[in-house]
Parts: C-alpha cells; sequence; structure tokens
C-alpha cells in the first residue's frame, strides 16, 4: 500500500474487507429488491416506482452511515487486539470519518446507477436481475476503495484539528435524520429494521479476512492484488445466484437450476484467468504468474465456487422457508463466506506454491 495514510493507520487495511463486504451487501440488497420488485411490476406506475426507488435510496444512505460508523470502530478494535496497541483517538477520528464517506459517497453513486440500471432493463426486456446485482457487486469494491483512500489522504491532513472533531460530530447526527426520512415511507420501513442481523454478523466473520490479510500482505507479493479478485468473483457469481432464486421464489416461478448452477460455475473460469493474464501483463503486485501459479490457483478457485453456489442455494431456500427475505438476509452471509474462505485459500496457495519450490512470490522479510 503506497497511500501515506495506510502507513500513518494501519488500521485501514484491516478496514479494507470489513467495508467492502457491508457496504457491497447493502448494494447488492438494494439491487436485489429492486429485481424483485421490478419482475413483480411494481416500479411500472410512475409514483409508486419513484417512491419506492427514492425510498430505498434513503434507506441506503441510513445503512451507509451506521454501517461505516460501525465499520471504522470495528477495525480500529481488531487492529487493536491485532497488533496489540490500540491507535489514538486522532487517528480513530480519521478512520470512522474516512470509512462513513466512504460509504455514504459509494451508495449515494452505484445506488443511482443501479436504480437507473434496473428501470431501463425492464424497459429493454432485460431481466434486471442477470444485470443490477453483479453491477453492484463488482463496481462497488473499486470505487469504495478509491474513495477511501482518497478521504483517507484527505482527512489525515486535518488530524489533531477541530475540523475533524466537526465533521465527525455532524455525519452522526445525520443518521438519526437518514432513519426519520426512511420511516416516512411506506415502501421502505421495514426495510430499515430488516437484516441487519446477517449483515453486522458478516462483520465478524470479514474481520477474520481482514486479519489475516494484514498479517500476509508482506509476505507474498501481489496477494492485495489477487485476494478482491478472487474473493470478488466468487461472491459476485454467488450473489447473482441468490438474486435469481429470490426473484423466482417471490414470483412463484420454479426454474431449471441445476443449469444455472452449471453455467454460473464455468463462467468464472475463464473470468480469473483474464485477470491474472492482465496481473501479469501489467505485472500488478510484483506478481509472477507461471504455470504452476495457475494451475493451483485454479484449483483454489474451483474449490471456492463450488462451496459459494452450493451455499447460495441451500441458504435462499432456508431463508426462504423460514420466512426470511433472501435479499436481505442470505447475500451477507455469502459474501462475508466467500472473503473469509477466498482469503484463506489464497494464503494456503502461497504456502503451497513454496513448499513445491516456487518462492518467487515469497518475500524475504528482513531481520
Amino acid at each position: 500500500m503506497s497511500w501515506r495514510v495506510y502507513e500513518a493507520i494501519p488500521e485501514l487495511i484491516v478496514l479494507i474487507p470489513i467495508l467492502l463486504n457491508l457496504k457491497g451487501n447493502l448494494e447488492m440488497n438494494l439491487a436485489s429488491r429492486l429485481s424483485t420488485e421490478s419482475n413483480l411490476g411494481h416500479l411500472d406506475t410512475y409514483n409508486m416506482g419513484r417512491d419506492i426507488i427514492v425510498g430505498n435510496m434513503v434507506v441506503l444512505q441510513a445503512q451507509a452511515f451506521i454501517v461505516g460508523s460501525v465499520s471504522g470502530l470495528f477495525a480500529w478494535f481488531m487492529g487493536g487486539i491485532s497488533d496489540g496497541e490500540f491507535v489514538g483517538v486522532e487517528k480513530t477520528i480519521v478512520l470512522v470519518i474516512s470509512s462513513i464517506f466512504s460509504a455514504s459517497i459509494c451508495s449515494l453513486i452505484l445506488g443511482t446507477m443501479v436504480s437507473v440500471i434496473i428501470v431501463y432493463s425492464k424497459k429493454l426486456k432485460i431481466n434486471p436481475d442477470n444485470v443490477a446485482t453483479p453491477l453492484a457487486a463488482s463496481m462497488g469494491d473499486l470505487v469504495t476503495l478509491l474513495v477511501l483512500s482518497l478521504c483517507g489522504d484527505v482527512l489525515i491532513r486535518f488530524q489533531g484539528t477541530i475540523f475533524n472533531d466537526i465533521l465527525l460530530i455532524v455525519l452522526i447526527a445525520l443518521i438519526p435524520y437518514w432513519c426519520y426520512l426512511a420511516l416516512k415511507n411506506k415502501y421502505v420501513h421495514d426495510v430499515l429494521f430488516a437484516g441487519w442481523v446477517p449483515i453486522f454478523s458478516s462483520l465478524v466473520i470479514t474481520s477474520i479476512a481482514g486479519i489475516v490479510f494484514e498479517k500476509y500482505m508482506d509476505s507474498y507479493k501481489g496477494i492485495a492484488v489477487i485476494m478482491p479478485v478472487l474473493n470478488g468473483i466468487a461472491g459476485n457469481i454467488g450473489s447473482l445466484y441468490v438474486s435469481r432464486l429470490s426473484t423466482d421464489l417471490h414470483v412463484g416461478v420454479v426454474n431449471n437450476y441445476f443449469k444455472t448452477f452449471v453455467t454460473l460455475f464455468w463462467i468464472h473460469l475463464p473470468t480469473e484467468w483474464s485477470f491474472l493474464l492482465l496481473i501479469e501483463i501489467f505485472n500488478l503486485g510484483d506478481t509472477n504468474i507461471n504455470l504452476l501459479f495457475t494451475i493451483v490457483y485454479t484449483s483454489m478457485s474451483v474449490l471456492l465456487m463450488v462451496i459459494i453456489l452450493i451455499f447460495a442455494h441451500k441458504a435462499t431456500h432456508w431463508f426462504w422457508n423460514h420466512h426470511f427475505d433472501p435479499d436481505n438476509y442470505c447475500l451477507p452471509t455469502l459474501t462475508a463466506l466467500s472473503d473469509v474462505l477466498g482469503t484463506i485459500f489464497l494464503v494456503y496457495q502461497y504456502y503451497l506454491l513454496f513448499l513445491l519450490g516456487d518462492k518467487t512470490n515469497y518475500i524475504e522479510q528482513k531481520s
């Protein structure tokens, strides 16, 4: 990590997988909810469609502010536990503000994109489940990481000043305002209270990935570049499967899910290989992508993809049968599982390559 803020506040590294997972869940939940509303015909009427979309955007901001606050504090806590020392109040304020700003700004950008795409997908007779959820999942990580880095880099310059203190107070004060607006909308007031348990459960689960990442990022070349690829592709495809299953369950349609399962499974392989090729061409992370690396990586990605797709199928039906909306409850759990398993599999891959004699991606630690 070359950003100065990551060197000054290492807890931001712990924050990355936590915030990406939680904020990504909010946007994928939004995409899945609106896709279901669209397929049910609730967005066809202008007034009703407008109220549903605006209400969902307001809920998204309320959730983003809450998630940003909790993610920042949790990253501070987990970073302190891992390092044996907690950062001071001034750096913690920078951490929390950066987290809130990133979640809010990215939710506004991606939420707007998702809403527009879903509306026009219906007009073009395209199933929004096939477009909106993958877009929210794939674009969210990149935009959030960029905004988080920029916000942190700017705010670190005001560390210890009254500017950051006032800014934090204002951001915290906006949380009840967003919640008030959401409660006034009859289409989304229930959404504000739904799905928090799996979302914050995923926070605890994903923190494991953050700690593992922080521990090994300086030991293996390219792990910071490859981790979001492996975790993101598995999570995105799994989320797409959940979204399609959820829509069918709401509509009351039964499709050939084995065919969908197999199709989604095979989609991930050329996607993984394409990213590996790009990493090698542009020498991202100084990673050495050789034949052995590709074989071991492919094996890990196949194992992860099978686990995620099976979990997506079982969990979606389990939540539906127990009267929980899979749009709100299944996605957070699935993406958290993808992050943790993907990070652990990736570390094990590098370790396995080391045992097989390939030490080109191992970084010798200076004594």
